[in-house]
């Protein structure tokens, strides 16, 4: 997935201000508002949506303990929020020390990371979580996609080896991505599919060079795939290329970087477990790759393969940034509304309802009270906790849910 940081509030204002933001993770969607404040909504059963309960939401929550934020990034079941001041705040699942705070107790609401400071962005992944310091480094904790050279676990922030000067990161399943100021990226962790794009299906501990690979401007890591946006507009991508998802034309996994066909002038990019999207300059939002659950937002339910283009979702249009979810896709337009397709079993769509659609819908307001905007204050501070879906003791067998991380997807590691 794409992590989006937004610029920093610059100066003393009487009232902070940041610029709104999305993410999407399994099932469930974050958002950061203009003041700074992060509402989320949708399954919520690790506590992810950061309200003090493990209640799903099928409407906005506001997330406790949280203000002064301009990133966010989701996962499967963990979340991970940088403030302004260069802090990492984290919530949710615990079960590999994803959270950082050197437990594996899981928490319902924000708590921050001690043992970080001045931290520019942050990345989500299946069970680890990564952050990129001001002075180019970048480090990681949870499970074993670190990039320190071992496959050790840790439930503290080690810094990834052999890397500086990055300006951005993604977080895949069980691979990370760094882009550095050169425009050159850099990868590490699984590599099955050969998501790491160095030319081979070779595990690597420690960072390697994306082939053939230059002047990209933002990255994108999904499941098993991996997206690079050039500065000329146009897309890449390599690794697993399920229904498409690498949107060459083909389902044939590649090692190495290859041009997504028929889609040009993109500003932006974000990756799910098996679709991508991506956002034009003219605020359309296009997407490719698998539509089990109508995450292209065409309309349908059928997959995209190019030499067939890339699908346009439907109906939409003025959009300024875009975030996906394991199957879901998530956009903001220009007026601050958020609009939502695809899985909504779960309430991830926001719309208060849990059909799925395979267009864009509208996210509904706290309590399922007007439209969602982020561009406005809510009234009251969304102290009246929306109504949850199943409750906080509707909850699948923990067990179950474990076997799907490391047998839903056919190899032992995943992402979101």
């Amino acid at each position: 997935m794409l992590v989006l940081v937004p610029a920093m509030a610059l100066g003393t204002q009487a009232a902070f201000t940041t610029t709104p933001m999305v993410a999407a993770g399994r099932h469930y969607t974050l958002s950061i508002k203009s003041d700074g404040t992060v509402w989320n909504w949708g399954w919520n059963y690790n506590g992810q949506l950061g309200d003090g309960t493990k209640t799903t939401r099928p409407t906005p929550v506001k997330a406790l303990k949280l203000s002064n934020m301009i990133a966010i990034a989701a996962t499967f079941e963990h979340v991970a929020a940088l403030k302004s001041d260069g802090t990492v705040w984290v919530w949710g699942s615990n079960f590999f020390g994803q959270l950082g705070d050197g437990t594996k107790i899981d928490s319902s609401t924000p708590t921050q990371i001690s043992a970080l400071s001045n931290v520019t962005a942050i990345s989500a992944g299946a069970a680890y979580t990564v952050a990129l310091k001001s002075d180019g480094t970048v480090w990681a904790w949870g499970d074993d996609t670190l990039g320190n050279g071992t496959l050790t676990k840790s439930l503290i922030p080690v810094q990834v080896q052999n890397l500086s000067t990055v300006t951005a990161i993604a977080a895949g399943t069980s691979h990370c991505v760094a882009l550095k100021g050169d425009g050159t990226v850099w990868t590490w962790g699984g590599n099955s599919y050969g998501e790491l794009g160095n030319g081979t299906t070779t595990f690597s501990a420690t960072p390697v060079q994306v082939q053939n690979l230059s002047n990209v401007t933002a990255i994108a890591a999904g499941m098993g795939h991996t997206v690079a946006l050039k500065d000329d507009g146009t897309v890449w991508a390599w690794g697993w290329n399920l229904a498409g998802c690498l949107g060459d034309g083909t389902t044939t996994n590649q090692s190495a970087p290859v041009q997504t066909q028929n889609i040009s002038n993109v500003t932006a990019i974000a990756a799910g477990a098996e679709h991508t999207a991506a956002l034009k300059s003219d605020g359309t939002v296009w997407a490719w790759g698998h539509n089990q659950c109508g995450q292209l937002g065409n309309g349908t339910t059928s997959p995209s393969l190019t030499p067939v283009p890339p699908v346009q979702a439907q109906n939409l249009s003025n959009v300024i940034a875009i975030a996906t979810g394991e199957f879901h896709t998530i956009a903001v337009k220009s007026d601050g509304t958020v609009w939502a397709w695809g899985h909504n079993t779960y309430g991830g769509l926001g719309n208060g309802t849990t059909a799925q659609s395979t267009a864009p819908v509208q996210v509904k307001g706290p309590g399922d009270s007007g439209y969602f905007n982020l561009f406005e204050s809510t009234p009251g501070g969304g102290t009246t906790p929306p109504k949850g879906i199943f409750g906080t003791n509707a909850r699948y067998n923990q067990w179950w849910h474990y076997i799907l991380f490391f047998l839903g997807f056919g190899f032992i590691w995943m992402w979101f």
